[in-house]
This record gives C-alpha cells, sequence and structure tokens, in this order.
C-alpha cells in the first residue's frame, strides 16, 4: 500500500507543481491568488479517490475502512510535502514573488480590518518573508486538511465495494 500512496501522492504533488508554475509564468500574481491554490486541491483529491481503488484492487476484496483512509492520507501527505518542498524553492529564488504576496496580503488586511487593528497588522507585515516556519505552519495545515478528506472519501469509497 505504501508503494500505492507514493504513486498518487507523487502524481498529485507533481500536477500541483505544474499547475501552479503555469501559473508562474503566465501571471505571477494570479499564482499566489487563494483561488488557484483551493481548487489545486482537485488534484489531491482525484490522487485520494485512485489510491483507495488501487487500494482495493490489489486487496482484491473489500477494504476496510482503515485501509482506505491510510491509503488516502498517505497520498495527500506525500502531494503536499512535495508541494511545500517546491513553494519554499520558489519563494527563496523569486523576490519579486515575495514582494507580491506581501502586497496581497497588505491589500486584504485593508478590505477587512480598519483603526488600529489594521496599524498593528500593517506593521507586522514590515519584515515579512516566507521562511521554512511558514511553509511549515502550511503543510501542517495542508496535513490536517488532507486528513479530513481522507476520512470522507475513506468513509464513501469503502462503502462501494
Amino acid at each position: 500500500m505504501k508503494n500505492i500512496a507514493v504513486k498518487y501522492g507523487l502524481f498529485a504533488g507533481l500536477a500541483t507543481i505544474l499547475y501552479f508554475l503555469g501559473f508562474y509564468y503566465w501571471d505571477k500574481a494570479v499564482m499566489l491568488e487563494p483561488w488557484v491554490s483551493w481548487s489545486s486541491v482537485l488534484f489531491i483529491v482525484v490522487a485520494m479517490v485512485m489510491a483507495i481503488h488501487a487500494t482495493r484492487r490489489q486487496a482484491g476484496q473489500k477494504i476496510e475502512f482503515r485501509q482506505a483512509l491510510r491509503a488516502a492520507f498517505l497520498t495527500g501527505v506525500i502531494a503536499n510535502v512535495a508541494f511545500y518542498v517546491f513553494y519554499y524553492l520558489i519563494m527563496q529564488s523569486d523576490a519579486e514573488l515575495v514582494s507580491i504576496l506581501k502586497q496581497q496580503t497588505m491589500d486584504f488586511y485593508q478590505s477587512w480590518t480598519s483603526g488600529e487593528q489594521l496599524e498593528t497588522m500593517m506593521k507586522s507585515l514590515e519584515d515579512f518573508k516566507v521562511g521554512l516556519s511558514t511553509i511549515l505552519l502550511s503543510l501542517a495545515r495542508s496535513i490536517i486538511g488532507s486528513f479530513i478528506l481522507a476520512l470522507l472519501l475513506a468513509a464513501i469509497l469503502r462503502r462501494q465495494y
């Protein structure tokens, strides 16, 4: 099963990286838009479904919930790790990208807050950077999201067999 998760996790990670690279070369600001990130989750969901189906085929019989969960979750973890390695590397190598992200963050703060809270938030952006700790926090959030998706998919797809 680990080979299945690696195969589909790398597939989803590579698809996500290529998706982001397409936007990067088209328009860097678009690459950083939230809808691009959210839409890329589709690659992980598809890979998770494929991993559950492959696990079932490999077992040759019905699979338990925990087998489906394991296949889907490991797929999601591998895909997210692959993507966030890419994201870290691209953020470290392109200062313009970090500058665009900072501006988008400032624009977001200005549209949702005001007064003293806005002032505090803007001050927090003075030393804006996308370091390893930021990437690891984002990775952790994505892994939690992958676990929730894996739970849902495992519950739904294991019943089909």
